[in-house]
């Protein structure tokens, strides 16, 4: 078998591999939903892959480690900021409110976003208020478990009285899963 040594055959079987080998859930399922490594284990005629062939393999497709819509995946517009609706912006983080007297911090729709994601805390400069992709690394998260002193923040809690442990799941996923928009 000849090696497909061309750069732009390789990365049109490198394209024509990726689509036929990844089903909706990129597992390498086809179109049935059967994963295609088992399929072509017990049916010769289901096919080949690259690696059986010999043919050159490569890694140049970009990957993603978490998936960015579907099941899952926390959305800030519906999951997290009805929690700050709910209990965080009236009489406090909004216009006039008691908690922009320390902070500064307005958690009204349309601002709470820009002013979380990558922003220094006041309470702790060294930390961002949201370091995506890191809640422990997140000032925001500290002060929601109450060990803002931990990490050279001060104050109490956030919000009075704590949030229920399924919100503050919701809260680390979103962080932890790159705290997107």
């Amino acid at each position: 078998m000849q090696l497909i040594s061309s750069p732009p055959l390789r990365t049109i079987v490198a394209a024509i591999v990726l689509a036929t080998g990844c089903g909706d859930s990129g597992t390498g399922s086809d179109s049935n939903g059967t994963d295609a490594a088992s399929t072509s284990a017990t049916d010769p005629s289901a096919g080949t892959d690259a690696a059986s062939t010999g043919e050159e393999q490569t890694t140049d497709a970009p990957t993603t480690d978490a998936p960015t819509t579907g099941p899952g995946v926390v959305s800030y517009t519906a999951d997290v900021q009805p929690l700050w609706d709910a209990r965080c912006v009236t009489g406090c983080h909004e216009p006039g409110g008691g908690g922009l007297l320390t902070s500064g911090l307005d958690l009204s729709p349309a601002l709470s976003y820009a002013q979380l994601v990558g922003v220094m805390s006041v309470g702790a400069p060294a930390l961002s208020r949201v370091a995506a992709s890191d809640s422990m690394g997140s000032y925001l998260w500290h002060k929601l478990n109450n060990t803002q002193v931990d990490v050279g923040g001060s104050g109490n809690q956030m919000p009075v009285g704590g949030l229920p442990p399924g919100d503050l799941a919701t809260i680390k996923s979103w962080i932890d899963g790159g705290a997107l928009p």
